[in-house]
């Protein structure tokens, strides 16, 4: 599993618009400073490799769980290595460009402040990600489409999520998280928090993305039927 994980990651990273990514360089305070978006995916995905073991979860019933969760087969494929896969290439979009009228731009926005927001990127990215990327790599359509469906949902639990939901218990967060992110809560919560696991803007949401992933009730599954 490992040496076909390691296979599949090098293969993106020396695909041509990957390597583009080189050249976006990004401003946000508490989460990029001057960091090019190839590093910052880099970095999350070594992040997710290395906690896919679990190592951040000290409940031992939540831990078994979660191992449990992301062993399991979905589309030919395992769970952690879609994780694993999205994590790599979340922030794809952020290579696009976009035209109006005659005019091409890049999607990043400069502002006075000097920041690059990029509005849009997660469900372009989702967008992309398969024709552009995936589409040669061994894995079945539907796993690959699970990859980019993530993708467009990953920043659905971003520091504003959690911080107007600060006063909430965990009970009321894991109800609502599960309401969301299109039914990829797990995938894309585990996202974020690799995601932003170094970034001094999302300590909030951080610790409570722990809390969430140590509490067993986390990893029932809901179904939602009519009365």
């Amino acid at each position: 599993m490992q040496d076909a994980e390691q296979q599949l990651q090098e293969q993106i990273i020396v695909h041509p618009l990957f390597q583009k990514l080189t050249g976006i360089i990004e401003n946000y305070p508490g989460y990029h400073d001057n960091e090019s978006t190839y590093d910052h995916l880099l970095k999350t995905a070594d992040v997710a490799k290395q906690i896919l073991d679990g190592s951040f979860i000290t409940n031992s019933q939540a831990k078994e769980k979660f191992l449990q969760l992301v062993d399991q087969k979905i589309h030919g494929t395992k769970l952690r290595t879609i994780m694993l896969i999205t994590a790599l290439l979340h922030d794809c979009g952020k290579l696009l460009l976009y035209k109006e009228d005659t005019e091409t731009k890049p999607l990043r926005m400069g502002t006075t402040e000097g920041n690059t927001p990029m509005p849009g990127h997660p469900f372009w990215g989702g967008r992309i990600v398969v024709p552009a990327i995936l589409k040669d790599l061994p894995l079945t359509s539907s796993a690959k489409q699970m990859i980019a469906d993530v993708i467009k949902v990953h920043d659905a639990y971003a520091e504003p999520y959690f911080t107007s939901k600060k006063d909430w218990s965990l009970a009321a967060i894991i109800s609502d998280i599960k309401s969301g992110a299109t039914g990829y809560y797990e995938e894309a919560l585990f996202n974020q928090y690799c995601d932003c696991y170094s970034a001094e803007a999302f300590s909030l949401g951080k610790g409570i993305i722990e809390k969430v992933f140590n509490d067993p009730s986390f990893y029932n599954k809901r179904k939602y039927i009519l009365p």
